[in-house]
């Protein structure tokens, strides 16, 4: 892959790029599934990754991405409270976290990525290793991402323990029209709703009030 800017030339190889997009969803030692287009394409061990130079890009990229469909990534290691937030409301979810940890506690936030597929082997782990896990949204009200987050969760047999899940989502009500910013106010998904919520889960009350105040 190569990128000319003026008379700047920045190159990097198939191989690199490709370690840097495996490193950053946390499938270093993935096998990636084979795909027509490249059907030799494999990203388990070193020796396979040295034969990416070959490969045609369009279809290294192709195998790639044909492999992280469904698979989300946590962006901060927490503990008592996960956060698994859904397309933009993943900002949100990191600004909450920010909060919460001024009050001592440090959460897990975790990027879905994807509804559907969903990465059930994240929301498996992310519920089998906390007291609390809150889906976040700002995409869909009822029946939306955190539905189908519990679907698996009760097919699955997470809520026969003491996990306690809560979703946050948009109102099942009509919205005045407004900035994003005062929109999510009015829906409660702000970095100081989402903090409060985890406080509230957790029996702090007055941590919830001083973050509301």
């Amino acid at each position: 892959m190569r990128i000319t800017r003026d008379t700047d030339v920045l190159e990097l190889s198939q191989e690199e790029y490709l370690k840097k997009v495996l490193r950053k969803f946390n499938t270093n030692d993935e096998k990636l599934v084979s795909t027509p287009l490249a059907r030799h394409f494999r990203s388990s061990k070193e020796q396979d990754r040295a034969s990416m130079a070959s490969v045609p890009y369009a279809s290294a990229i192709g195998s790639l991405m044909y492999v992280l469909v469904g698979r989300g990534r946590i962006l901060i290691e927490g503990e008592r409270v996960a956060l698994l937030g859904y397309g933009t409301a993943v900002q949100n979810c990191l600004a909450a976290a920010s909060l919460i940890k001024q009050h001592g506690l440090q959460i897990t936030v975790a990027d879905a990525h994807f509804c559907k597929p969903l990465d059930q082997a994240l929301v498996r782990s992310l519920a089998k290793s906390h007291e609390v896990l809150i889906t976040v949204e700002e995409e869909g009200s009822i029946g939306g991402f955190g539905s189908h987050v519990v679907q698996f969760m009760a097919l699955d047999g997470l809520l026969d323990g003491s996990v306690k899940w809560r979703p946050l989502v948009l109102p099942d009500k009509y919205i005045d029209h407004g900035s994003p910013g005062d929109q999510m106010v009015e829906a409660g998904l702000t970095p100081s709703n989402i903090a409060a919520t985890v406080f509230n889960i957790l029996g702090q009350t007055r941590e919830a009030l001083a973050i509301m105040t």
